[in-house]
């Protein structure tokens, strides 16, 4: 869970569909790898701590931290009527044209399964992908605005796979750290057939800005992946909403994305992918050097906190993590990396402090840190490279998450605490 750039150097927001979901499927043939959690679901996210850091200081960037996201319960199939019946009426007797794919999964066949499965309503408009011919094709998703009758809304599907020994499934269906992640709700289940599955109540951009986002992801004991979501606006930018929720319930969108239907036709896109074998590409992509892990972070960032600073919320990953406090004025979130190898780093902190034995310091203090529109918020930053490139970097919020609206004047820890933190000794032994 690195710290990445502010929001407008990740480029797409959370929500975009097409490019979060499609993009990241399709890079490896539609499987999901370790580092592509925080892709399907923030979004535009840089995956590997070197190049996100890099950015953040060439651009001036603020330091960031983002965590996955992800969500309900019970295998409901029946909710929606099975396979559709007078459902999907609309866009049976009305298709458009879609693009034509030599893969096993059509455009069409997409669309179609998905209208299947929605209430009654009006569909007006209706895209797709199928799953392209050639070495790791293309991952399928189909998009529709369905009216119920109380205001048009987007729908999107898209169908993966991804490695149910290697902890990737976990990823993708735990749900969201509150302190980084907009929801008003998010639950984990299994389901009866063995598929496990999340459904998050969320947002596109966040709270106080753009369309609601409800999302329910299903992996199937074979290791397909059907992510679903839904909009309260016809788009998933740039429109306005028009109405408060999405359609569907949380139990309903559950329902839609574990329906049976959808078996056979991941089953076919499954099989596709097995024939064409892996993608050329497939293991390219460099990995950073593994760190401390989220245990030891947090260990010894806990027991690095002044007194009187309770921990409330807690989290990390490797070489990464964060903990809420709350002095009794309110929580604050305070987060670290612990990174190896940052040597090339050196020239970009130059202008900070140097101490006596080598060590670079550069101290900042901002408003509106994580450039999320919480109101009020300022973070205060301690950045050190110590000569064999081993870098600490501490944050901390005068707020409980990005994101979210101040709840005290100033972070729980001073600028004094954060810099006897970031130096601390203790850090060096995880390297």
């Amino acid at each position: 869970m690195p710290f990445a750039p502010r929001e407008e150097e990740r480029g797409a927001p959370t929500g975009d569909f097409e490019q979060e979901l499609g993009a990241v499927l399709r890079r490896t043939g539609g499987t999901l790898g370790p580092s592509d959690r925080a892709v399907l679901v923030e979004g535009g996210l840089a995956r590997g701590r070197r190049r996100v850091v890099l950015r953040r200081v060439a651009t001036g960037g603020t330091v960031l931290a983002l965590a996955a996201a992800g969500l309900v319960g019970g295998y409901a199939g029946g909710l929606l009527g099975g396979s559709g019946g007078e459902r999907g009426r609309v866009a049976a007797e009305n298709p458009v044209p879609l693009p034509s794919q030599d893969g096993a999964v059509s455009a069409r066949r997409m669309v179609d399964t998905l209208t299947a499965l929605l209430p009654e309503g009006e569909v007006t408009r209706q895209s797709g992908r199928g799953s392209g011919s050639g070495p790791g094709g293309s991952a399928p998703t189909a998009s529709v605005v369905h009216d119920d009758g109380r205001g048009a809304a987007l729908i999107q599907v898209g169908l993966g796979r991804t490695g149910l020994a290697d902890g990737t499934a976990e990823q993708l269906l735990t749900c969201p750290a509150k302190a980084y992640t907009a929801v008003d709700d998010c639950r984990e289940s299994t389901l009866g057939n063995g598929s496990r599955a999340m459904v998050v109540e969320g947002y596109v951009y966040g709270r106080d800005r753009g369309a609601r986002q409800w999302r329910a992801t299903v992996v199937t004991p074979s290791g397909a992946v059907i992510d679903v979501s839904e909009y309260n606006a016809p788009e998933e930018k740039g429109a306005e909403a028009t109405r408060e929720d999405p359609p569907l319930s949380s139990e309903a969108l559950l329902a839609l994305a574990s329906d049976p239907s959808w078996l056979p036709v991941a089953a076919d896109y499954l099989a596709d992918l097995a024939d064409q074998g892996p993608p050329p590409d497939a293991g390219e992509e460099p990995r950073p050097p593994a760190g401390p892990s989220a245990g030891e972070v947090l260990t010894t960032l806990k027991g690095l906190l002044p007194e009187g600073a309770a921990v409330v919320e807690e989290g990390g990953d490797s070489g990464f993590g964060y903990v809420v406090v709350d002095d009794g004025r309110g929580g604050s979130l305070v987060q670290i990396n612990v990174q190896s190898g940052m040597e090339d780093l050196r020239g970009h902190l130059s202008d900070g402090e140097t101490l006596p034995d080598g060590t670079l310091v550069s101290e900042r203090q901002e408003e509106d840190p994580d450039r999320k529109g919480g109101r009020g918020t300022v973070g205060w930053t301690v950045d050190t490279l110590r000569p064999d490139g081993f870098r600490v970097v501490v944050m901390a919020f005068n707020a409980p998450g990005q994101g979210q609206d101040a709840v005290r004047p100033t972070p729980a820890l001073t600028m004094e605490q954060l810099r006897a933190l970031a130096l601390d000794p203790a850090w060096h032994t995880l390297g």
